[in-house]
């Protein structure tokens, strides 16, 4: 087998924790007063 371009993936990933980072990101960088 070779290996792909791409990294492997949690199956099972944790969506509550995601999103807590991408909201903690979108505050750190203003996203919203930016768009």
């Amino acid at each position: 087998m070779t290996k792909g371009k791409f990294k492997p993936v949690d199956p099972h990933p944790n969506f509550p924790e995601i999103e807590e980072e991408v909201l903690t990101y979108w505050q750190k960088e203003r996203i919203f007063e930016k768009s």
